[in-house]
């Protein structure tokens, strides 16, 4: 008897004597195949935390375009560029999970596509200590594995989906070249230029870069989406590294001195009196010093379209 022209439908259906006898569901449409694994981001440890202002070039005194105006400024806690929110590791999550369909119907999911809770019953949403997790909504579609065929025309791919990752801080060892300091109206040479090893924070934070667009949260400044009119890098997202300069454009200093012993067209910058004020923070009832920018940022891939910004930080000292 020969067999029939066609196969039993990927929607659901029989066809006698076909060479796929029977579909016992929708396989047309794209489904979840079983529960997902949901994971915390695999970072060791949670965040460390700092309280200390970060010394900037800009704010109030700076004049852009006018070199001698230029001043380095200290950026409490919680105004740009100084952001540390605090967050535990649960708060960011990974989902790996099966799907599985029909080979002839299979399409690759955008990245950027946000993650539909529907596909993770029967998840609760929560960790065992019963604190509120991250909502699973906010997953993105970071990588597609597949698709492998399997058995009866049907085939899997393994859809791994990520939320963007909040920001954190880490400690490592850096060898940072403190600047030198003479204080020429009092005779004293206080200090030579020296490397010395100290512990620095890393920080990290977290941009998606989305231009089809997918996602419809604010660009940044406002937001942390990027997408072609910003750029990858746009103005302000990479901090500069500290830098001591002479009154020349740009002339680089081994030691800083005050505008008032050098006069007003030969000062450093900062200048002795203003580093020194970096060092202390009684006034605001912090940490005696704050931090300095060691290494600027740089950006790197971390999954998907999401993008890693890192900055070092050190103690002035």
């Amino acid at each position: 008897m020969p067999l029939p022209d066609s196969d039993a439908p990927f929607s659901g259906g029989f066809v006698p004597g076909g060479r796929i006898f029977a579909v016992d569901g929708d396989f047309a449409t794209w489904s979840a195949d079983g529960p997902p694994d949901i994971t915390p981001v695999p970072m060791e440890g949670d965040s460390i935390f700092s309280g200390r202002d970060i010394v900037y070039l800009g704010g109030a005194g700076s004049a852009p375009g006018n070199w001698l105006t230029q001043k380095y400024v200290r950026i409490p806690l919680g105004a740009f560029p100084n952001l540390q929110p605090w967050f535990p590791n649960q708060d960011s999550i990974i989902i790996r999970q099966r799907f599985v369909g029909a080979f002839s119907t299979f399409q690759p999911m955008r990245l950027n596509t946000p993650y539909d809770p529907a596909w993770a019953e029967p998840w609760q949403g929560s960790f065992l200590d019963d604190l509120p997790s991250v909502e699973l909504s906010d997953a993105i579609l970071v990588r597609e594995e597949g698709p492998r065929p399997i058995e009866g025309g049907l085939a899997e791919v393994t859809r791994i989906f990520s939320t963007i990752p909040k920001s954190r801080s880490i400690v490592e060892q850096f060898g940072y070249n403190y600047i030198g300091l003479n204080d020429r109206a009092g005779g004293t040479n206080i200090r030579p230029r020296k490397v010395k090893a100290v512990n620095s924070r890393l920080q990290f934070d977290y941009f998606v870069f989305d231009d089809f667009p997918v996602l419809s949260t604010p660009l940044f400044p406002d937001g942390n989406r990027l997408d072609s009119t910003t750029g990858i890098n746009p103005p302000g997202l990479l901090l500069l590294a500290q830098e001591y300069y002479g009154s020349e454009p740009y002339s680089e200093v081994n030691q800083l001195e005050d505008e008032s012993e050098l006069g007003a067209n030969d000062q450093t910058i900062p200048s002795l009196t203003e580093y020194i004020a970096f060092l202390d923070q009684s006034g605001s009832g912090g940490p005696s010093a704050a931090e300095l920018v060691a290494e600027a940022s740089c950006m790197r891939q971390y999954m998907g379209n999401i993008y890693e910004r890192v900055t070092r930080f050190v103690q002035a000292q």
